[in-house]
């Protein structure tokens, strides 16, 4: 293979997929489409793109793309996903996999069937700052993991109000499954990704429903949400996710992940999207606390990871059993806030001592 052949479904948030390969030596663009003409045509012209459509299937034909990314609302990802894959084009899907467990194992079906590879843009696992942490956990600086916690809160940042993003019918959720899916990937990776076994989670309706009806808009998710995961090892996660409440930062990141020999964190700078590295341990009878050295030498993102996957024959790091782990423990949270009891997934049989 000589350039991965790439198109990008849907130009919203795909324009960030498409300026990645376009700086990609090893990629180019075949193909853009989105329903929306103006965007089209101009992040054709931006891109210098001519094979511009409005029904991907028409693209998926006519460009015959060895990747896909699809940057769709998430109600659309299980059907264009598994259209991508059955046409014979490896797929990048953007976060949350899909709206429900069900529908990701209908796609996971269709890549298996197809025969290509599925991957899942949890793309905070390609900060520096991320890939930095991991290489400490897998060289052993935490020791054994048994407890994170992560939030992704926001004091006034609701996506397009009154747009899909605070539908349930088209998004699954508000918050939890937008911004908390992201640092509940991260938390979990970073632990070793365990399997979880039971979670108990609270969602909160105070802002977005008030302002809904203020601005006579469509809103009908949570504002914020909060929840527990217990893992198959004994380890634990406690999560919040918001985009409205009372907080000091306007946007607020932050995931410490806890070993029984040192604690490492990731956590944004200030209030913008740039990220650091912390750890705590002892040494010497001595308590330590510093930042991680955090280089990007080296570090791709996860665009640039799936085309060199796809060079060279190797499976991509995030991949649609991820996803599903992901999926499950948001089906779970969303289940349990709904019942006001906590949700089960399995019981395997453990032994733990003090």
């Amino acid at each position: 293979m000589s350039k991965v052949k790439c198109a990008v479904i849907g130009l919203g948030m795909g324009k960030f997929h498409a300026q990645s390969f376009l700086e990609n030596e090893d990629a180019e663009i075949v193909g853009l489409a989105d329903v929306n003409p103006d965007l089209l045509a101009e992040t054709g012209k931006r891109f210098e793109v001519e094979a511009l459509f409005s029904d991907y299937r028409e693209m998926l034909d006519s460009v015959k793309p060895d990747l896909v990314t699809v940057a769709l609302p998430n109600f659309l990802h299980e059907e264009v996903v598994v259209d991508a894959l059955d046409s014979g084009s490896h797929v990048l899907c953007e976060k949350p996999l899909a709206m429900k467990l069900e529908q990701g194992e209908r796609m996971r079906e269709a890549a298996i069937r197809a025969g290509r590879q599925l991957g899942v843009n949890l793309s905070y696992r390609f900060t520096p700052a991320g890939r930095a942490l991991k290489a400490l956990v897998d060289d052993g600086f935490l020791g054994e993991a048994y407890h994170a916690y992560t939030r992704w809160t926001r004091c006034d940042g609701f996506p397009k109000f009154g747009g899909w993003f605070g539908q349930k019918k088209l998004s699954g959720g508000g918050p939890l499954i937008d911004l908390g899916v992201h640092r509940i990937d991260l938390a979990m990776w970073l632990m070793g990704s365990p399997t979880p076994v039971t979670v108990s989670g609270v969602t909160h309706h105070r802002i977005g429903v008030e302002r809904a009806k203020i601005e006579n808009k469509a809103f009908d998710v949570e504002d914020f949400a909060s929840g527990v995961v217990r893992f198959d090892n004994g380890a634990s996660l406690i999560l919040e996710a918001s985009w409205g409440g009372y907080q000091e930062k306007k946007e607020d990141m932050h995931t410490r992940v806890m070993g029984d020999k040192g604690c490492l964190i990731h956590q944004n700078i200030g209030e913008s999207y740039d990220f650091e590295g912390r750890f705590v341990k002892t040494e010497g009878g001595q308590l330590l606390r510093g930042e991680v050295v955090v280089s990007d030498q080296g570090v791709t993102d996860s665009y640039g990871e799936m085309v060199a996957c796809l060079k060279e024959d190797r499976p991509f790091s995030v991949t649609v059993e991820d996803g599903m782990r992901i999926q499950r423990v948001l089906d779970g949270l969303y289940a349990s806030a709904e019942s006001g009891c906590e949700v089960s997934f399995e019981k395997p049989v453990m032994s733990h001592t003090a």
